[in-house]
């Protein structure tokens, strides 16, 4: 995922909120030219991104989003795989057990 698209999923958030960059950036306590810089694709804090997905209602998506933008969409499959085997193996555990 390129600087841009991760501005474009951003701003996408925002909107489908129906909120302006001021409303988000006072939701943030940001100045709106942070907001704007965020969805332009110049400047990224994880932390502001993080709150951004939060107070939008798209954690996930941001989430998946920021971990694929820095590379790390390899490492979460792979602890994806291993949690979902874990879990597996104590699925059946209980069933075994009853």
């Amino acid at each position: 995922m390129r600087a841009e698209e991760l501005g474009e999923l951003l701003r996408w958030c925002r909107l489908e909120k129906g909120w302006t960059q001021q409303v988000l950036a006072d939701y943030l306590r940001v100045d709106r030219s942070v907001v704007s810089r965020h969805e332009n694709g110049e400047y990224f804090n994880l932390d502001i991104v993080k709150r951004w997905g939060m107070y939008t209602g798209y954690h996930e998506i941001v989430s998946s989003a920021v971990a694929e933008f820095c590379g790390f969409e390899n490492q979460m499959a792979k602890k994806y795989i291993t949690y979902e085997r874990i879990i597996n193996r104590l699925r059946a555990d209980l069933v075994a057990i009853g």
